[in-house]
């Protein structure tokens, strides 16, 4: 029962850091803060960690739900 509640939660804290990310990346692209692409990489990096988290908490989630 903890797990599934834990896995709710962190289905609702990685959806925000994928907004959250997003929204720093269209912040920077728009301000000229992304010069090269090495400047790239962090903003894709976060957002894809943030995605396969979100894809494991679901996981779990549903794992939980079949029991």
């Amino acid at each position: 029962m903890l797990s599934m509640i834990l896995s709710a939660v962190g289905i609702a804290v990685f959806s925000t850091y994928i907004l959250v990310d997003v929204k720093q990346f269209k912040t920077a692209y728009e301000t000229g803060m992304i010069n090269d692409s090495s400047d790239y990489s962090i903003y894709v990096l976060n957002v894809y960690f943030d995605i396969i988290n979100l894809l494991l908490d679901i996981l779990d989630f549903v794992r939980w739900t079949k029991d």
